[in-house]
């Protein structure tokens, strides 16, 4: 290629291009044909040293030292010439002193007897692009408009397209969607309202047109779909239109709202009721019925011994055998680190007591203890509420499942047709102690 011919490829580079190179292996130069960022020092030959520090001084430009010594060199470039490469293309991504990022699309060519370094800022085209692939889920479709010649092309759609990339006219495609899904009341004003002429007017008055449209689908479904138009580029040639299905939102949010509202009442690891749903919604409310206190004895020797990890585990398999023991009505709450807390609505003292002794047979029958070395019991302090809140209760059944645990190994046992000793009744058979006041 000569230089006539040269210079005009270059002339033609600059109009595409951020920055245009041309480096000169004889010289060992680089001279600036055009370059953004550095404007004042184009036309002008530099090495490739000079320029790394030109770029580092005065635009504040660091590059990442790998990259750096891959590409940002006088060996990378004469690497050109001595293994007789044609070209190469990579990415180097730098933040400029005004801290704006840049993303640039570097290509290295050789020209004859010397190398072309074009790059092209991609940042803008890179963040619409994330931002489109992060988002492009929530819209039905995605439509572009010639302005010029009233064309449309589907760029995005949820459904399967029988003729994908095909070109229609806009105005007739709207018309026959108003008549095929809209209602007989609405279809002269959305005609009129999604015409490229209406369109076009109220893009003049505001940067984004929205409008709200009711279908009804061929099974009679009827939904509401939320229209956007706006341009696509500066010279206002292109118009983006995309739908999105309102329907589908309220629906993901309400099942998000859900899920969040499960998140905030249900600890996350063994999915019981937490404390924090016992403090918002039952702790100062009357209450009548069993309310006990469970204690996992033994429980720091389990983290000491296994690690956390067994901790958790034990506190999930627990809560596991409290929760198959017990009714849809009770409501079981990790009160605490190693503490559960059980509510049962309307119970008398008999089948708090047997709930509570088929809870405690159940954790001693399990396989918690087959390889753990210590043995995995819970002490259990039990009482009826009646008419008082369920603080009130709670704070009495743990005064009685602390007296449970300071027996260890015995099971107290309390009920109003026993001879109590200072409010306790002793046995040795089990370790529950129930108050029926």
């Amino acid at each position: 290629m000569g230089v006539p011919e040269l210079t005009m490829l270059i002339k033609c580079l600059s109009h595409y291009c951020d920055m245009l190179w041309e480096y000169d292996c004889s010289s060992g130069k680089i001279f600036i044909h055009y370059d953004l960022i550095a404007k004042e020092y184009e036309n002008s030959s530099y090495t490739v040293n000079e320029l790394i520090r030109l770029f580092k001084n005065e635009f504040h430009i660091s590059v990442n030292e790998l990259i750096r010594d891959k590409y940002l060199n006088e060996k990378y470039l004469k690497s050109f010439f001595e293994e007789n490469k044609s070209y190469e293309e990579f990415e180097i991504q730098f933040a400029t002193d005004n801290s704006r990022l840049i993303w640039y699309c570097v290509r290295v060519e050789r020209i004859a007897d010397v190398i072309i370094v074009s790059g092209k800022n991609m940042y803008n085209e890179f963040k619409e692009r994330s931002i489109y692939n992060s988002v492009k889920g929530s819209f039905e479709n995605v439509t572009s408009i010639d302005v010029r010649i009233g064309s449309c092309v589907v760029v995005h759609s949820k459904r399967t397209l029988s003729h994908p990339a095909k070109t229609y006219d806009y105005n007739n495609t709207m018309k026959m969607f108003v008549d095929k899904y809209t209602a007989e009341d609405d279809k002269e004003s959305l005609k009129n309202e999604l015409s490229l002429d209406y369109v076009v007017k109220r893009l003049e008055e505001e940067n984004v047109y929205n409008i709200y449209v009711n279908v009804i689908s061929a099974s009679d479904k009827k939904s509401c779909k939320k229209v956007t138009f706006s341009y696509t580029d500066k010279s206002k040639s292109f118009i983006t239109f995309s739908t999105v299905n309102m329907d589908e939102i309220v629906t993901r949010y309400e099942r998000m709202l859900k899920d969040l509202k499960r998140k905030s009442r249900n600890d996350m690891l063994t999915g019981v009721y937490n404390r924090n749903f016992y403090e918002s919604n039952i702790k100062n409310q009357s209450f009548t019925g069993g309310v006990a206190i469970f204690d996992i004895d033994n429980f720091k020797l389990c983290n000491d011994t296994n690690g956390h990890g067994a901790g958790d585990d034990l506190l999930v398999r627990v809560s596991q055998i409290i929760k198959s023991e017990i009714t849809d009505n009770g409501k079981l709450i990790r009160y605490g680190g190693d503490e559960f807390l059980l509510l049962i609505p309307g119970a008398s003292s008999s089948v708090l007591e047997k709930t509570l002794n088929r809870i405690q047979k159940s954790v001693r029958n399990s396989n918690l203890n087959e390889t753990d070395g210590f043995t995995v019991s819970l002490s259990v302090g039990g009482v009826i509420a009646k008419n008082e809140t369920a603080q009130e209760a709670a704070y009495r059944a743990d005064r009685l499942m602390y007296r449970a645990k300071s027996k260890k190994n015995d099971v107290v046992t309390e009920q109003n047709q026993f001879a109590y000793n200072g409010g306790e009744c002793y046995g040795s058979a089990q370790k529950i102690l129930i108050a029926d006041d």
